[in-house]
């Protein structure tokens, strides 16, 4: 996870047009708790050197080579949705997700993905929802109207294995915020930092949340 003060662009990428087909995935019948689907993890898309951004180029190389290897984009809802009941998915899923909630996911990896129609899932830390160089509801509901999933980072962005006083406000207001504001079920959360213990686990898991990821 990445440290919560790190430089942040302000350039908007524009994707180069992509020679790329988009692939009409075979949908396969999956029981439940038996599913295979890798799940990239990214957190800027934007030029900046550092391990946490991804150059926008690149990225749309990798989401280029992802449609050309066959692999369909579905959201964290659809993942579990299927692992608990069972049910359709295409046959080679990928789960794309973001954390943090920076606008330049907004601005650089959602127009690349939906030219081929991947979808993806954004982890947001509900307080800095419509904060500079953050997310704003408006684009969040855009991205929802598109098929993307949105999930819940925390309130703070805070180690809550260090701070267990403090689940109640991160975990359960933070799910009560982002379905109030957005007007859909959020059912994942993202633990900050990737990090947690049986504590943090079992109050994420009383507050409604049906998967948590690390």
């Amino acid at each position: 996870r990445p440290p919560t003060e790190t430089p942040r662009p302000t350039a908007t990428f524009t994707p180069s047009p992509s020679a790329t087909p988009v692939v009409t995935a075979t949908w396969l019948t999956h029981p439940a708790n038996h599913i295979t689907a890798p799940i990239l993890l990214y957190h800027h898309v934007a030029d900046v050197n550092d391990r946490y951004y991804v150059s926008p180029a690149v990225f749309q190389q990798q989401m280029e080579t992802l449609v050309s290897l066959g692999y369909t984009g579905i959201t964290i809802t659809q993942l579990v949705d299927v692992l608990m009941h069972g049910g359709l998915l295409p046959e080679r899923p990928v789960v794309i997700t973001f954390d943090d909630g920076d606008v330049d996911v907004y601005q650089n990896a959602f127009p690349v993905m939906r030219s081929p129609g991947l979808v993806g899932t954004f982890y947001v830390v509900a307080t800095r929802l419509n904060a500079d160089e953050f997310i704003t509801i408006d684009q969040l509901k855009e991205m929802i109207g598109a098929g993307w999933d949105v999930g819940c980072h925390s309130m703070t962005h805070m180690d809550l294995t260090l701070n267990h006083e403090a689940m109640t406000y991160e975990a359960g207001e933070c799910r009560n915020t982002l379905q109030k504001e957005l007007g859909i079920p959020i059912i994942s959360f993202a633990y900050p930092f990737g990090s947690m213990d049986p504590f943090v686990a079992e109050k994420v898991a009383k507050y409604g949340y049906l998967a948590a990821v690390g």
